[in-house]
């Protein structure tokens, strides 16, 4: 009589007090397999992860498998068991397509280097002996720690590159779009004036006194006859410009003390 033979069957359950996103991970990191892949044995209908093993083979796969978090069972293989006796000259397509399918059972991957051969303890490719293998892994897993929060942050995917110097400043417009030069209102004491347009007023304001006292005089000596009068008048009019002239001197000097950040 053959040997009885075991499987591991999985339905998605969790062993008490495990996480759902660990016990993907461990499963994930034993198998070696992709986590799309593991999230399909959560559909919740029971799957073989494991066929034809020994009762010593699937001790140990119960164990390893435990120990990740999965609630996993062993049941007996009776597809493995079951043998026919059929004659030499005849082979019914069943028996053919399960003789296909316990032939690809006997084939396996290597959990560590991923080399494809016949089921065996030991990989023909890097010479792990597999059970053991998938015993360390899973008791690498509950061991290792989890990952802190700048760890997780240094091994995140950015979407902008990163500068190679902290110093350097920030490339991103935060700011609204303003006109180069902003306008000019020479008549009050708020805002600034810049050193060029500073020059350009002074200038503007000497010409305009130098044609005011032109104009009186031209005046006076075109009169010249009542002093009296034309001094009153030259002394109203020239009274006029310089505090005129003051006004907006003051006031173009306390802009000019804004622009160069003193109070004014």
């Amino acid at each position: 009589m053959p040997p009885a033979k075991f499987k591991i069957v999985f339905n998605g359950e969790l062993m008490p007090d495990a996480l759902l996103d660990e016990v993907k991970d461990k499963l994930a990191q034993l198998f070696k397999s992709d986590r799309s892949k593991i999230n399909g044995l959560f559909d919740g209908g029971p799957i073989a992860l494991k066929r034809d093993l020994s009762e010593e083979e699937a001790d140990k796969y119960l164990a390893a498998l435990q120990r990740t978090g999965a609630k996993v069972r062993k049941e007996a293989d009776l597809a493995a068991s079951l043998s026919l006796v059929e004659t030499d000259d005849h082979v019914t397509p069943s028996t053919l397509s399960a003789t296909t399918t316990a032939s690809n059972d006997l084939r396996m991957n290597c959990p560590k280097c991923g080399h494809e051969q016949a089921k065996a303890v030991e990989c023909e490719a890097c010479g792990i002996i597999i059970d053991k293998f998938l015993a360390r892994q899973a008791e690498l897993g509950d061991s290792a720690p989890a990952p802190t929060a700048s760890q997780a942050a240094a091994v995140a995917p950015t979407s902008a590159p990163i500068s190679a110097t902290p110093y350097a400043p920030p490339t991103a417009n935060v700011a609204e779009a303003l006109p180069e030069f902003a306008e000019l209102k020479p008549f009050g004491i708020e805002g600034r004036i810049g050193r060029l347009r500073y020059l350009a007023w002074s200038l503007v304001m000497m010409a305009a006194a130098l044609v005011i006292l032109g104009i009186g005089a031209s005046v006076i000596f075109a009169l010249g006859s009542d002093t009296s009068l034309l001094t009153i008048i030259g002394g109203l009019l020239g009274t006029l410009a310089v505090i005129a002239m003051a006004v907006v001197s003051i006031q173009i000097g306390v802009k000019r003390l804004h622009d160069i950040g003193w109070s004014g």
